[in-house]
C-alpha cells in the first residue's frame, strides 16, 4: 500500500516551499484546471490526467502535497496503471457514439431522434461512469476494477453523479460564454468530482 492511500499531513512551510499552501481552493482548482488542460491534449492522456487532478485536489484539501511535482508523478502513474488504455477506449467509444448520434438526429440512420437521443444518454453515462473511475483512482490501483465500483455508484448514488453532471454543464456553459476559459473548464470538473466523492464517504462513514 503507497503513502497516497494513507496520506499524512504536511508541514505548512513544507506546504509553502513547494507552492501548495499558498493557493487557497478556489486557486488550486484553477491550477489544476490548467494542468488537466494541458495533459489531456493528446486526448488519450485525458482520464490518467482527470484522476491525476482529482487526487491532487482532494490532496490540497486534506493538506497533504499538492505541489506540481505531486501531480505530475501522479500522473505518471495513472498512466503506466493503464490510464492510457482506458484513454484510448473511451476517446474511441465516445467519438462512435457521437458520430451515430449525429448522423440519428440527422436522419441519416434508421430509428432517427429516438436512436440519436438514446447514444446521447449512453455516452453521457459512459462519460459520468469514467470520470467517476477517475475520481476513485490511487495510487497502485487497478483500472478495471475502478470502473466496475464506478458503475455500481453512478447506479447507487444518482446524486453524485448528477454532480459530475453539474461540472461538466456548467464548464460547457462557461466555454460557451468565454472560449479561452477552456484551458480552467477541467477545473470545475474535477471540484464536482472530488465534492462528488467526499459527499458520498461522508454519508457512508455517518
Amino acid at each position: 500500500m503507497s503513502e497516497d492511500d494513507h496520506p499524512k499531513e504536511v508541514a505548512p512551510e513544507h506546504l509553502r516551499r513547494f507552492g501548495g499552501g499558498a493557493l487557497g481552493p478556489f486557486s488550486q482548482m484553477l491550477v489544476v484546471g490548467l494542468a488537466v488542460c494541458l495533459l489531456s491534449l493528446p486526448l488519450v492522456t485525458a482520464v490518467p490526467a482527470l484522476a491525476a487532478g482529482a487526487l491532487q485536489f482532494a490532496s490540497h484539501l486534506e493538506a497533504t502535497d499538492d505541489s506540481l511535482k505531486a501531480f505530475w508523478k501522479r500522473f505518471l502513474e495513472a498512466f503506466r496503471a493503464g490510464g492510457w488504455l482506458v484513454g484510448i477506449a473511451t476517446v474511441g467509444v465516445l467519438a462512435l457514439l457521437v458520430a451515430s448520434a449525429v448522423a440519428s438526429l440527422q436522419g441519416f440512420i434508421p430509428g432517427g431522434l429516438v436512436i440519436g437521443w438514446i447514444t446521447v444518454a449512453i455516452a453521457v453515462i459512459g462519460a459520468v461512469i469514467v470520470s467517476r473511475a477517475a475520481s476513485l483512482w490511487r495510487p497502485g490501483a487497478q483500472w478495471q476494477p475502478l470502473l466496475i465500483e464506478a458503475a455500481e455508484l453512478t447506479v447507487i448514488d444518482p446524486i453524485g453523479s448528477l454532480f459530475v453532471l453539474s461540472g461538466y454543464g456548467i464548464a460547457a456553459v462557461v466555454v460557451w460564454m468565454l472560449p479561452p476559459l477552456v484551458v480552467i473548464a477541467p477545473g470545475l470538473v474535477v471540484l464536482t468530482l472530488v465534492a462528488s466523492e467526499r459527499r458520498r464517504l461522508t454519508k457512508e462513514n455517518s
